[in-house]
């Protein structure tokens, strides 16, 4: 980042691992807050955002710490993952932070899947929103329906309770630009998603319903 003059984390030649952003550099002080978002206090560190005090403050920790935004891992060999951005993060029902990335990196292992958006943000728990590949979409609704039950299941076992998945709703069709619910390079607009299927993902909760259908609705 240049407000740390990207002086932060690198893979070195022989100690490097995929995946990872690498180890910190040489007296790059940081943390990772209780929510995992990446902290950075070093040398190199800016004195602030140039004439936007406020900015400045919003960025920085009571102890002098500048808030990055990125939610990461750091693994045992101290290597650091990235997972996402804080302001992705949302609050269920029960008061519990959920980041929605992670587990919509696991969900991505079904190849029937081609768009995935967890939400729950006053739910319960989560739900997710997905579209499907086009060799999906011509498969029988009941097989995909299977499929994705069992996938549920399978990523629930590996999750925290409050970040559980409900249940998943398939969308119409895939996702374009031109529909709204994707950027020109094909990024989730998931603002976008959560307004449009809100009712559908409260009714999803109260009914019980593992995987409903846009076009059943």
């Amino acid at each position: 980042m240049t407000e740390n003059f990207a002086y932060g984390f690198i893979g070195r030649p022989g100690d490097n691992k995929r995946g990872t952003v690498g180890k910190p550099m040489p007296d790059c002080g940081f943390k990772l807050s209780p929510e995992g978002e990446v902290l950075f206090k070093s040398p190199t560190l800016m004195q602030g955002y140039y004439k936007d005090e406020e900015k400045t403050v919003e960025s920085m920790t009571d102890d002098g710490y500048y808030r990055s935004g990125d939610l990461a891992e750091l693994d045992a060999q101290g290597f650091l993952k990235i997972t996402g951005r804080v302001k992705e993060i949302f609050k269920t029902e029960k008061g519990e932070y959920v980041a929605p990335a992670p587990i919509e990196a696991k969900l991505a292992v079904l190849k029937d899947l081609e768009q995935i958006c967890i939400s729950g943000s006053g739910l319960p728990q989560p739900v997710v929103i997905v579209t499907l590949s086009e060799q999906a979409r011509s498969r029988p609704k009941a097989e995909v329906t299977a499929d994705i039950n069992a996938l549920l299941k399978d990523v629930n076992s590996k999750l925290m309770n409050h970040e559980k998945i409900a249940g998943a709703i398939v969308a119409d069709g895939e996702w374009t630009p031109g529909t709204d619910f994707v950027t020109p390079t094909l990024k989730v607009k998931r603002n976008k998603v959560e307004q449009f299927f809100a009712e559908t993902m409260k009714d999803m909760v109260k009914t019980g319903e593992t995987v409903v259908w846009e076009s059943s609705r």
